[in-house]
């Protein structure tokens, strides 16, 4: 008997989780077993409020949105020099379908000294208001650069501040410009004023640093996001004092190597 209170007190601490049945003995089974508990694994699981509610942030089920690019006025690159493209709008990207984003040095052209790509996602499902953003994971497909120096030179990635971005369509659009589009105050640099010195290969992926703030911006600033709204994020150098960009693949690109966004997050 006293190794059975033993169990039961153990069991205590599950009374949130484990609803405890009662099983009536046998009739002939003896006085002695008819004051003994068992557990009743056919009785009904009741899961804790928390638990269901996804208010313990240890339980809460984490959520895996991947999405890639999936046209290509959904990238491309914005040059103020307007050197290329349709006024400095090319969505096919500077040349080759290659995209390029850094900076150059303004006597390169009349432009304001930088070189800026925009890659637009597609949620496959809504992230709710509230929801804790736990990672944001975006690769691109490098394809050499110009002028890049590992040890000088960091791009800068932000967001879009909108609940559902809307395409890129001119130099306007440029969150450089008056009027351009408007970006989150968290950014993520990638390069050698973030995790270390960015060395950018002629071909092969290449994974950005954790964009969780960024991506967090975005849904609290819209109070969540819906399924199919679109987050957009823009990648430069802030206007240097010398030349130097890296080339990704565009949408247009025959490789089909688009560009591609992981996001988990709890609700």
């Amino acid at each position: 008997m006293g190794r059975m209170v033993w169990v039961l007190l153990a069991l205590l601490p599950l009374a949130s989780c484990l609803r405890v049945g009662f099983v009536a003995p046998d009739d002939d089974a003896g006085d002695a077993a008819s004051d003994q508990p068992r557990l009743d694994f056919d009785a009904p699981v009741a899961l804790d409020a928390a638990f269901e509610s996804g208010g313990d942030d240890l339980l809460a089920p984490t959520v895996v949105l991947n999405m890639a690019v999936q046209s290509d006025l959904d990238d491309g690159e914005l040059d103020g020099s307007g050197s290329f493209g349709t006024n400095g709008y090319a969505p096919q990207g500077e040349r080759n379908c290659w995209t390029y984003m850094g900076g150059y040095s303004p006597n390169v052209g009349p432009g304001d000294g930088t070189t800026i790509s925009f890659f637009r996602f597609a949620l496959p499902r809504a992230i709710p208001d509230g929801a804790t953003i736990v990672s944001a994971k975006l690769e691109l497909y490098a394809r050499a650069g110009w002028m890049w120096q590992p040890q000088a030179h960091t791009l800068s990635i932000f967001g879009e501040r909108a609940s559902d971005a809307a395409r890129v369509t001119s130099l306007a659009d440029s969150p450089q410009k008056p009027g351009g589009r408007t970006l989150t105050t968290a950014s993520q640099p990638w390069g050698v004023e973030g995790d270390g010195p960015l060395v950018w290969p002629s071909s092969g992926w290449q994974t950005a640093p954790d964009l969780s703030a960024v991506v967090q911006e975005i849904v609290d600033g819209a109070k969540g996001v819906a399924q199919n709204a679109h987050l957009q994020l823009f990648i430069y150098r802030p206007p240097p004092n010398d030349s130097g960009e890296v080339a990704v693949e565009d949408y247009c690109h025959s490789d089909g190597n688009h560009a591609r966004l992981s996001i988990a997050f709890r609700r």
